[in-house]
């Protein structure tokens, strides 16, 4: 508990940090003074207050450390000038493959301009020919306008975007691969067996059970048609399709076994951490899915350890450590539902699993109720909790 409730602070500060426009070093020292005052006081409740004052501050300075200026060659500036204009880069993420086009995370490395190659950074989105093939580190020549990311009625694409760093867009771009092996060979390796495993489901399974199966296995839904989501939304089961805390489960638990038996209780452990952080890049890597892989490897490492598991310190220490690696994290919807809907689980499934006891005893044996609650607590709980 202790530890979530320095979580909770570290992510209120972020939030602050939001709100006011103080500058880094204002809220660092904020910070310092607050650490100052704790070791200063040696009462240990007074020290507490400041110990959660300094993480407040400290979440805050992280946030401001974000909202830096744009530089002068970052590409953003060359938004919706109506000039058509080439990109120089290379493909920094999986490919995005919809209906119409494929999406292309486009890491740039200048500005092919009049034949001479202009600086310029950042990453932008672009839209290239479904069919291309694209694959993670291709070298690529992206031509066409760039323009900011628009904003909908009921959704703003434009902070979505800017949440995952990328503030420039071209659609209806014209892309050539001109080579590929940039990136990581890690990256490389991880995708490529992602791509290789959704043509096996292709070439398997009929669609739209291929597409539904990809969805599943490998969190990549955009083949799923759109009729098909609707029909899972409509019933409550959605969350089937997401890549979830269960996938992960099931994967740390299998990584867990095989690991141990296999190399022993010191190397199994490193190996099913490794084998759950794997996983996690191969599905895309969610907020909901980090959230789940972290705690998955924290409870390994304490098992390791000889500590005691300990969810909430877990959900805490998965909050802090995404929120300090990207900020941003605490607005991304993933990330507050699966807190929202795992704090929930934690702090209210077992109370309800027994008032479901309690209330069929009054009708059943007490051998069948409890066995009634043990599916509340194992279907519906769960169900419930993928729909907040």
């Amino acid at each position: 508990m202790t530890l979530l409730v320095l979580a909770l602070c570290w992510l209120l500060g972020i939030g602050l940090g939001s709100l006011l426009t103080l500058a880094t070093w204002q809220w660092l020292t904020l910070a310092a003074l607050s650490l100052a005052a704790g070791l200063i006081l040696r009462p240990r409740r007074s020290a507490a207050i400041f110990v959660l004052l300094l993480l407040t501050f400290a979440g805050a300075a992280r946030f401001q450390s974000t909202q830096r200026a744009a530089p002068a060659d970052d590409i953003l500036w060359r938004n919706d000038s109506g000039k058509v204009v080439t990109l120089v880069g290379w493909v920094a993420d999986y490919p995005d493959v919809r209906e119409t086009y494929t999406g292309l995370r486009l890491r740039l490395q200048g500005v092919l301009e009049g034949g001479t190659l202009s600086p310029a950074r950042g990453v932008v989105l672009v839209h290239a020919e479904r069919s291309g093939g694209w694959a993670y580190g291709d070298r690529v020549h992206a031509t066409g306008l760039l323009e900011t990311p628009p904003e909908f009625p009921d959704f703003n694409y434009r902070d979505y975007l800017a949440r995952q760093g990328v503030h420039s867009l071209m659609a209806r771009a014209s892309v050539d691969r001109v080579g590929a092996g940039a990136g990581s060979a890690l990256l490389r390796a991880v995708y490529a067996y992602r791509l290789r495993a959704h043509g096996v489901l292709q070439a398997v399974f009929p669609e739209p059970e291929a597409s539904l199966l990809a969805g599943i296995l490998l969190g990549i839904e955009s083949g799923i048609p759109a009729d098909l989501r609707q029909a899972y939304n409509t019933t409550g089961t959605a969350h089937i399709i997401a890549i979830s805390g269960f996938n992960i489960a099931i994967i740390a638990g299998l990584c867990g076994r095989l690991f141990t038996r296999w190399l022993g209780a010191r190397r199994g452990a490193w190996a099913a951490l490794a084998g759950i952080a794997v996983y996690t890049v191969l599905v895309g890597a969610e907020a909901s899915v980090v959230r789940a892989a972290l705690m998955a490897g924290l409870v390994i490492l304490a098992q390791r350890l000889g500590r005691q598991n300990d969810a909430l310190a877990a959900m805490g220490a998965a909050a802090l450590l995404m929120t300090a690696v990207g900020p941003m994290t605490l607005w991304d919807v993933g990330f507050q539902l699966s807190f929202g809907a795992t704090l929930g689980l934690v702090l209210y499934a077992e109370r309800l699993q027994d008032g479901a006891e309690r209330l069929a005893a009054r009708w059943l044996e007490p051998k069948r109720a409890a066995r009634l609650a043990g599916v509340v607590g194992e279907y519906a709980l769960f169900t419930f909790a993928a729909q907040v």
